[in-house]
């Protein structure tokens, strides 16, 4: 009886162990994502290029291209991580307008 005890207290401390680094992976993915959120444009939003507009529209034409720019890195980035043919056709495509409204503000 005591031998079933000690090993059942013995799994019970493997799977605490177990879930202590679980929960601390997940806090660090929460972490990056945050930080993705509140700091970088999302490349493929629909409303890159609302802002875009916008900050031309008040004069910042330095913003604009800064977004842009920050949208084209991250798109490039991303493309070079994807295996899927169907995203990385969509990113493709939104790369090309993100160069095409580069090249328009540049002249």
């Amino acid at each position: 009886m005591e031998t079933l005890i000690a090993i059942l207290i013995i799994v019970f401390a493997v799977l605490q162990l177990v879930l202590f680094f679980k929960l601390w992976i997940a806090t660090d993915d929460i972490r990056k994502i945050r930080e993705m959120v509140a700091g970088k444009p999302n490349p493929m939003s629909p409303d890159l290029l609302k802002d875009v507009d916008e900050e031309l529209f008040l004069g910042n034409k330095g913003k604009a291209v800064e977004i842009l720019k920050r949208a084209q890195y991250e798109l490039e980035y991303s493309l070079k991580k994807t295996d899927n043919a169907y995203k990385s056709a969509d990113m493709n495509v939104r790369l090309d307008v993100i160069k095409a409204q580069l090249k328009k503000l540049s002249e």
